[in-house]
């Protein structure tokens, strides 16, 4: 039987046929038939044996990947090339490779190859880059997302409130952009009151009325 190297390009061609049967409803694997559609695109001499034991490794392999993302306080030292354990997180690290004591390590210290079709396959919940936030790409215990936290300054500031200290309950706007925003001095309109046509035609009449009884008026009076 021809051993078979298996390598990220060839385990990925394995995945797509497996998860193009998955598609079919295919519940159960015909390895021997899965290992004929291996060897005409890989022009391997594979037998279904070789290929369903490639299966439960890559299994065995998802399984350790996705407990890995839920880790905190672990992170990858490229420096070392190991990984660097907070004390408080010892415990959940050793109960991590007593679990996974064939692959737990190797896959702590290196991103997994097609995990995307792996996921497809096995399913599962995904918390690649979420939750924990572990990765094999952190370094010095520092997440991506715990040094863009770092980076972002705050702060809140109130639009369209000017120099006035009284809350005009306008709304709070959260600025993001790192830099204090400075409103322009707040600025009183004068307010005119403009009167209704029906107010001005009564103030005429009442003129005009006033006009006339002035005007017929007796002299001597």
């Amino acid at each position: 039987m021809e051993r078979i190297t298996w390598t990220d390009e060839r385990t990925r061609k394995l995945l797509v046929i497996l998860n193009d049967e998955k598609d079919k409803g295919i519940s159960k694997h015909n390895w021997a038939n899965v290992a004929k559609i291996f060897n005409a695109q890989t022009s391997l001499n594979a037998h279904g044996k070789q290929v369903q034991n490639h299966y439960g490794d890559l299994k065995e392999k998802f399984k350790c990947w996705e407990d890995n993302q839920r880790m905190t306080g672990i992170a990858y030292n490229p420096r070392t090339g190991d990984v660097d354990v907070e004390e408080r997180s010892l415990p959940r690290w050793e109960a991590f490779l007593e679990r996974h004591s064939r692959y737990g390590r190797a896959v702590a210290k290196k991103e997994l190859a097609n995990v995307d079709l792996m996921h497809t396959l096995f399913g599962g919940q995904s918390a690649h880059g979420v939750g924990g936030c572990f990765s094999p790409a952190m370094a010095n215990k520092r997440s991506y997302l715990s040094q863009s936290m770092e980076d972002l300054h705050i702060d809140i500031n109130v639009e369209g409130r000017g120099d006035s200290e009284e809350d005009d309950g306008g709304d709070v706007v959260p600025n993001l952009s790192g830099e204090r925003s400075s409103s322009p001095p707040k600025t009183t309109t004068p307010k005119v009151t403009r009167k209704r046509k029906s107010e001005e035609t009564i103030d005429t009449d009442e003129q005009k009325r006033r006009q006339t009884s002035f005007d017929i008026m007796p002299s001597n009076y």
